[in-house]
């Protein structure tokens, strides 16, 4: 007689890797865009230091452009941005539809209750 094994518990047929499962999950969207979005806010301050060095004047903007028209890591530079920019918007557009999947009815939303209420228009809109 055969001895048989325990069952196996139900797993579906798809075993994903756990790092494919948290960046597909809601909570791993929200760490991917936020990630994202400090990546291009980092971008966006060095970009405008960078263009800020006209005010010393024509010769120290001159330097700088000819310093970056000299690097050979720009053109990856831009195409990481591109398509950190694309993952960006990607997976918040994403997630909002999961979030409008997942409660298709809306919260309720108070009227404003006149002069003594504190609610305001933006606290009324945040997401």
């Amino acid at each position: 007689m055969a001895v048989q094994s325990p069952p196996k518990p139900y797993t579906s047929s798809v075993v994903e890797p756990r790092a494919r499962s948290f960046y597909t999950s809601s909570v791993g969207t929200k760490v991917l865009v936020g990630a994202t979005g400090v990546l291009l806010v980092v971008y966006l301050i060095i970009h405008v230091a960078g263009n800020l060095v006209f005010l010393f004047g024509p010769g120290w903007f001159n330097t700088y452009a000819r310093t970056l028209s000299g690097l050979i890591i720009v053109p990856l530079i831009e195409i990481g941005l591109f398509f950190t920019f694309v993952l960006h918007v990607y997976k918040a557009v994403t997630n909002w539809v999961a979030n409008r999947r997942a409660r298709p009815s809306g919260y309720y939303r108070r009227r404003w209750g006149g002069r003594p209420s504190r609610k305001t228009i933006s606290s009324s809109t945040m997401i």
